[in-house]
């Protein structure tokens, strides 16, 4: 007989689901009940009993659905377990098989999570002195999980310890000193040194109740092995670990960092970082033959810059050539001025575009704006942003190098001590110097994002000051924290929180459009109003219609414009953007579901992902001028947008799709449940794309549903159009001077397009003639399709006359023949030839 008091009441908060229904399954098993399940419902009670109460009575009764209620009402999300799992310590009196036995309980709900990080956060968790000591003993890494459990186990179960990780045993010991004394000594143990800058070592000790020879204590030979050495200097300093790598390098240096097409170094004591970048092919040019000196800034900006430059030769980021030591120079590099609008600074740069030619560099591994921002924008709410102040300024440029960055200011010469911004290695070295500084402490590594010379803070995990703190321990100063929340520039974007929740915009105005119209300034103007915004809806297909139009107007990226059509166009854009600028949305996306909207047209593909109805990317993308069928592109925006799904770090994706076609092609993939049908001219371009979607769910193991929705809902399909009044304005053309045309020129026209596309109808020959002729009408087109002897022997064109009458004009110009008899094996024919305003007639 069991006594059901056994199993205690579970209420929801009192235990754990998932233990909870552990506990209860093994008590009835020890008492051999078969009915768990009734057992189960007994013991609940509060909010535990509402959950079981609600179930259908024949779901009670089941204990699969019991047990899936109880779980998914009380057992912690994967997010909130993971979020345990991270700040899980040992708690007192916790044996360290419980501790991760609990670790392993918070992996399993938070989805799983491999064993060697299992282990971080294991040791991790154990009291600090027992860290430091397994620290010291072995190569963690070496190490299984029960291994390790097994030296936790061992230490913790040891004597005494003192917060410097001190461990020892009471015995009688005996020493005899230098001097023939004897000293009585009570114990003897193992304590854990760690000098600074270096690493932690393990060393035997034994413990003395007094101060012997009226010291601290007394380090022996062995010890001083251990530690590597010691060093006292004239003053008396003791260091220890003196002849170490690091230490024995010339400039004292604690890191180092050789890539293909740099070296970085971290100088320790100076706390200051040198890089030093490789030549292409190893040789190092004589001399650059550049000798401008400057480009001369606008009139506007010239206090600023050469205010700017002033401050740079007080830091000592320029100082003066010193031919005597340094050699003749080698490199002239223009200085010029780079006014950054959205900041009101002026900054001086140089030109290294010469310089550049004979550094190579290894671009693969550089940083993606748009991927970060996606990055960042998943850390959540509590995130904020750090600065490094003059970020190039802080990296040391090695002397060697210094007669290739000679500049000339005010008639003087000077060299440039530091990284200058535009060398093309530049951006790669700020990255991999403050990723290593990053990367020194792994909680700032776990907490931390960094772009160039910003760095996301997820506060979550650390806070930013700490950030802050250790990246100056490591000799880069960053300016105050920013915190998101409270309104902040984020790559760009301006971020703000509301309601909890994140909300970003453009950082800076609508310029006017430009006076003098280029090839460049209108792609610089366009450039400005899309840039790299995450959502910009109409403008992003707008922008691009304007570029092609001026890719076709221009033959030059200089030479000037002269087209009212692209200048109205540009002003309605603009216009339109401050009237309702669609750049702008929400910033904080969580979770790993998304919905992709595809649409395309005869302009343009259009995507957008929404995450939680919000709408947090969109693309467009012009399309050629070819003459692909829409159910193709369709297809293609589909493929897109699962792409950038993916980019996001999506697993369950809602496809949104206008096209009965392609739904019909992309539902019939997903099931299985028929092969794709089409017999269009692309047959294999179409299994081609089809099959490179399946490969893309099966690569990412992705949960895929796909809808067809009417083209009104369809979010993508501002992205693939514009105002009919805008084409208009960029489509009209001026009236003919002359209005005198050869028929004869155009027909030939019309006919060769016509054969040269393929014979198509008349609305695709239209198409590709109005591309040559403007002028061309469609009665022109429609009459030379007519008259194609080759559209007329495949598929004759149907011939009307009038009722009554089958005379004909000309001699032999009709002929019609059709079965009117067939019985057995005997075939009747009629045949009809038509004679001027008479017939033959055959039978």
């Amino acid at each position: 007989m069991m006594n059901i008091k056994m199993i205690p009441e579970f209420d929801g908060t009192s235990l754990t689901a998932v233990e909870w229904l552990r506990k209860a399954e093994s008590a009835c098993q020890l008492c051999g009940i078969e009915d768990v399940v009734r057992v189960i419902g007994l013991r609940l009670t509060g909010a535990a009993f509402d959950v079981y109460d609600q179930l259908a009575p024949e779901d009670q009764r089941t204990l699969e659905k019991v047990k899936e209620s109880l779980l998914a009402a009380f057992a912690p999300d994967p997010y909130m377990a993971f979020k345990e799992f991270k700040v899980r310590r040992l708690r007192e009196g916790e044996t360290p098989d419980a501790f991760l036995a609990g670790l392993r309980r918070l992996a399993l709900l938070a989805g799983g999570i491999p064993d060697k990080v299992l282990a971080s956060a294991f040791i991790d968790g154990l009291p600090e002195h027992i860290q430091e000591t397994m620290r010291a003993g072995a190569r963690m890494e070496t190490l299984t999980l029960d291994e390790l459990l097994t030296r936790a186990r061992a230490m913790l179960a040891r004597g005494p310890s003192s917060s410097n990780g001190e461990r020892w045993r009471n015995q009688e010991v005996s020493l005899r000193t230098i001097s023939g004394d004897e000293l009585r000594c009570v114990g003897s143990g193992s304590v854990v040194l760690k000098p600074p800058g270096g690493r932690p070592v393990v060393v035997e000790v034994i413990v003395s109740d007094h101060r012997p020879l009226g010291v601290d204590f007394v380090l022996g030979m062995g010890g001083i092995k251990l530690l590597g050495g010691v060093f006292l200097d004239s003053r008396g300093q003791v260091r220890f670990s003196p002849f170490d790598k690091a230490t024995c390098a010339a400039a004292s240096t604690g890191i180092q960092i050789d890539e293909n097409d740099f070296v970085v170094t971290y100088n320790s004591v100076a706390r200051s970082w040198t890089t030093a970048w490789k030549w292409a092919n190893g040789n190092a040019p004589l001399v650059l033959q550049n000798t401008k000196e400057e480009y001369p800034p606008a009139p506007t900006a010239k206090v600023a810059y050469e205010a700017e430059l002033k401050t740079w030769i007080q830091h000592g980021w320029l100082v003066p050539y010193d031919a005597k030591r340094l050699g003749p120079p080698k490199a002239l590099i223009p200085l010029m001025a780079i006014v950054q609008r959205n900041k009101g600074k002026v900054r001086p740069v140089m030109d290294f575009r010469e310089l550049n030619t004979h550094i190579a560099a290894f671009t693969a591994d550089s940083e993606v704006c748009a991927q970060k921002l996606r990055d960042w924008r998943r850390q959540g709410a509590n995130v904020s942003v750090l600065d490094l102040e003059n970020a190039y300024l802080q990296v040391h440029v090695d002397e060697a190098l210094w007669p290739y960055q000679t500049v000339v200011f005010k008639g003087q010469k000077y060299c440039l001590t530091r990284l200058g911004f535009g060398l093309n290695v530049a951006p790669l070295v700020m990255k991999t110097v403050l990723n290593c500084a990053l990367s020194q402490n792994p909680e700032v590594k776990r907490g931390t994002s960094a772009y160039v010379d910003d760095i996301l803070v997820n506060e979550d995990v650390i806070e930013a000051s700490r950030v802050a703190q250790h990246l100056a321990e490591y000799g880069l100063t960053c300016k105050a924290p920013a915190r998101v929340a409270d309104s902040a520039r984020v790559l760009g974007l301006k971020v703000w929180g509301e309601n909890e929740k994140l909300f970003w915009k453009r950082d800076s105005g609508i310029d006017d459009v430009p006076k003098l119209m280029t090839r460049r300034s209108v792609f610089s103007y366009c450039g400005r109003l899309v840039g790299h915004y995450p959502v910009c809806g109409w403008l992003r297909v707008a922008a691009a219609y304007a570029k092609r139009k001026a890719n076709d107007v221009s033959k030059s990226w200089d030479g000037p414009i002269n087209d009212e059509r692209l200048e109205a166009l540009l002003r309605k854009i603009a216009a339109q953007v401050k009237v309702h600028d669609p750049a702008k949305g929400r910033w904080d996306a969580t979770g790993d579901k998304a919905r992709i909207w595809a649409d395309a047209s005869s302009l343009a593909l259009g995507v957008v992902l929404e995450v939680g109805d919000c709408v947090m990317e969109d693309a467009a993308w012009l399309r050629p001028n070819d003459a692909a069928h829409i159910n193709m592109a369709e297809l293609d925006a589909l493929i897109r947008g699962l792409n950038l799904a993916l980019s996001w770090g999506m697993r369950r994706i809602d496809l949104m799709t206008d096209s009965v076609t392609v739904h019909r092609w992309i539902s019939d993939a997903l099931s299985g449940k028929a092969r794709l049908r089409t017999k269009a001219t692309s047959e294999m371009l179409i299994r081609r794309r089809v099959a490179i979607f399946i490969a893309l769910i099966k690569e990412y193991d992705l949960e895929i549903t796909i809808s067809l929705i009417k083209s009104a809902d369809n979010k993508a399909d501002t992205l693939t159009r514009m105002p009919q009044q805008w084409l208009m304005t960029v489509a009209t053309e001026p009236a003919p001077v002359c209005a005198a045309a050869n028929e004869v020129d155009v027909n030939n026209l019309i006919a060769r397009i016509h054969h040269a596309s393929g014979h198509p109808g008349v609305k695709r020959t239209l198409y590709f003639t109005k591309r040559v002729n403007s002028m061309v009408t469609r009665r022109q087109v429609r009459n030379v399709v007519l008259s194609c002897e080759t559209c007329r022997s495949i598929d004759p064109a149907p011939i009307r006359w009038k009722q009554g009458s089958l005379g004909v004009k000309e001699t032999w110009h009709r002929l019609a023949i059709d079965v009117t008899h067939c019985s057995g094996n005997h075939i009747s024919h009629s045949l009809i030839v038509g004679r001027r305003d008479s017939l033959f007639g055959a039978y």
